[in-house]
């Protein structure tokens, strides 16, 4: 670039539009060491994680302190560089995280004698709601209903059949077990809870058939209600899982589930196609999924989805898509995806090659800070355009995205490619920040104000 050539970042210094403010980080900057749940395969118990954390010392063996004096010289501390996370760990800690204690049992049913009975029918006769039954090594089968606990000796060597005709206003909960057998949800106030177990058996969704009168014509409708709760920590679901609303941390599950509210959900993986629906101001983190169709629905709040893994299902480059008002951030995607939501912010977007537009067509109001490596975007049009032309850059800390095809020069080394990046598309966007560098640390944190960033 010739001397009397300004590039565009001198000529904005020059009309005084960069700010004073300074590059670094949403208030939560994630670095992430999470526990994930054993592998798919796995069926015998696995010890209880471990804590790497180092305790605090005591008051009493707090080495002793004095204050400096006239002639000491303070020492300069290093500060350290900021960290991001970006997706889940690369290396998935295959330990079971810690679980809610078992409770103790009021009642100890055991085959050989041993217990309060042998035969789980006759501690069900005796047992009220609330109360613990434990069951030593063995096969169960529970045929009726109610609000009981169930402790196993372990997902190998305990293993119950629930054979009731339906699930109607119980709350069970199971813990250290299989479970081989449930019938479907029956009626309204279920909950099912499951704590280290292997659950074999589907869950299905409960479903009410309800009549209505319209104007003096009766009229019959089936529709989903929200009859059931499925809360869960530190298991296997081997078959499909289809509750209404879960509640479920450090949880695998094989073959998917259908539509579901997610009250709270982390730590886990899904292997297949999921559904699922945020009623705003809750939180998806820390979970891999093979293919996910994210609703924020009826929120004042943004719902927000961070630090999880989008991986290709079969048959399809779309990894994920978001409809309403979400936020997506420091999240890893192994291809494309449809994101009407309202933001993306720090997402890593690769492809190996099948992928054209990591977006085609429709863009979050907002979407800065991301790296698009492998292949390009193309914005038709914006989930909310009132201020279109600012929604792929920051301006206030002068910060767009990366685009691994716009080779451009950074002459003065500030990380900025000195000329804009004209994005394709009828909308007519351009990044006037786009970024020399995928490592996304560099330009974090962010003290510009910034709803987005969290």
């Amino acid at each position: 670039m010739a001397d009397d050539d300004r590039s565009r970042r001198q000529f904005l210094r020059a009309s005084s539009v960069l700010g004073a403010l300074g590059l670094a980080g949403c208030t939560g900057v994630l670095e992430e060491t999470t526990a994930t749940p054993p592998d798919a395969g796995e069926t015998t118990e696995v010890p209880e994680l471990v804590s790497t954390g180092t305790a605090t010392p005591t008051a009493a063996e707090q080495p002793a302190t004095t204050g400096p004096t006239e002639t000491d010289t303070p020492t300069a501390t290093a500060t350290p560089e900021p960290s991001v996370t970006i997706g889940v760990a690369e290396e998935l800690d295959r330990q079971r995280p810690d679980l809610p204690e078992q409770p103790e049992p009021d009642w100890t049913v055991a085959a050989d004698g041993s217990g309060d009975y042998e035969s789980l029918s006759e501690a069900m006769r005796i047992a009220k709601d609330g109360e613990v039954i434990e069951l030593k090594a063995g096969t169960y089968e529970i045929t009726s209903g109610g609000e009981i606990q169930f402790v196993g000796a372990g997902r190998s060597e305990t293993t119950v059949n629930v054979t009731a005709d339906g699930v109607n206003g119980s709350d069970f909960s199971f813990h250290g077990l299989t479970v081989a057998e449930m019938p479907a949800v029956a009626g309204l106030n279920t909950s099912l809870r499951f704590y280290d177990c292997l659950v074999e058996t589907s869950i299905e969704a409960a479903r009410s058939s309800r009549s209505y009168g319209v104007h003096g014509v009766r009229s019959r409708f089936v529709e989903s209600v929200n009859a059931e709760l499925l809360e869960a920590s530190g298991c296997l679901f081997e078959s499909e899982a289809s509750p209404v609303s879960m509640r479920v941390s450090d949880c695998r599950f094989e073959s998917g589930t259908k539509l579901f509210d997610a009250k709270s959900l982390e730590r886990c993986v899904f292997d297949e196609p999921v559904s699922l629906r945020l009623q705003g101001g809750e939180t998806v983190s820390d979970t891999v999924f093979t293919g996910v169709s994210v609703d924020v629905i009826n929120a004042r709040e943004s719902g927000v989805i961070t630090n999880c893994h989008f991986q290709q299902p079969d048959g399809s480059t779309e990894v994920a898509s978001f409809t309403g008002n979400g936020d997506v951030r420091y999240c890893r995607f192994e291809g494309s995806c449809d994101p009407n939501c309202r933001s993306l912010f720090a997402n890593e977007f690769t492809a190996d090659g099948a992928v054209e537009y990591f977006i085609d067509g429709r863009a979050p109001s907002e979407f800065v800070a991301n790296v698009f490596d492998g292949a390009d975007i193309r914005v038709d049009s914006l989930r909310n355009d009132f201020d279109y032309k600012t929604a792929p850059y920051l301006e206030a800390a002068e910060l767009g995205n990366y685009y691994s095809g716009h080779d451009e020069s950074d002459e003065d080394g500030d990380d900025i490619v000195d000329l804009p990046y004209p994005i394709s598309g009828e909308m007519g966007l351009t990044d006037r920040y786009p970024l020399a560098s995928k490592d996304i640390a560099r330009y974090l944190p962010v003290t510009a104000e910034c709803e987005f960033c969290g």
